[in-house]
């Protein structure tokens, strides 16, 4: 990744990406169980698992019910909300973001040791920041 991609931003719509319908999207992070999960989604799921340290889970509902879920690790894709609370909720002691939007501004970043990443924000989100 070069200076010029590195400054690059695009718009991603997770929808089309994914090639799914979702009305709602929750994002949850290492450390999380099946049961924290389903007591923050309110409905059961099909298995049990326990997100490991290096992975965050993203879950999509359509209706309530799952039309989507992936474990990604964290250091390839960043949901960037972390400087807004506007996503970010706790329940049944278990913090995740949510979502509605389906359009993300995506940057090509590194961090500090040189690995390459990207990082996605809520579209509605950079509109407010920006005064769009």
């Amino acid at each position: 990744m070069n200076s010029q991609q590195e400054s690059q931003v695009s718009e991603i719509n997770l929808k089309k990406a994914l090639d799914v319908d979702y009305d709602s999207a929750f994002l949850f992070g290492n450390y999380t169980s099946d049961k924290d999960i389903e007591g923050v989604l309110k409905i059961p799921l099909k298995r049990s698992f326990f997100i490991p340290d290096n992975k965050h889970m993203l879950i999509l509902l359509k209706n309530n019910i799952i039309v989507y879920e992936d474990c990604f690790f964290y250091d390839k894709v960043e949901f960037f909300f972390y400087d807004s609370t506007r996503y970010k909720y706790t329940s049944e002691n278990v913090d995740y973001y949510m979502w509605r939007d389906s359009i993300f501004q995506v940057s090509y970043k590194k961090d500090a040791s040189g690995d390459e990443f990207y990082q996605l924000r809520p579209y509605e989100e950079c509109k407010d920041l920006s005064g769009i």
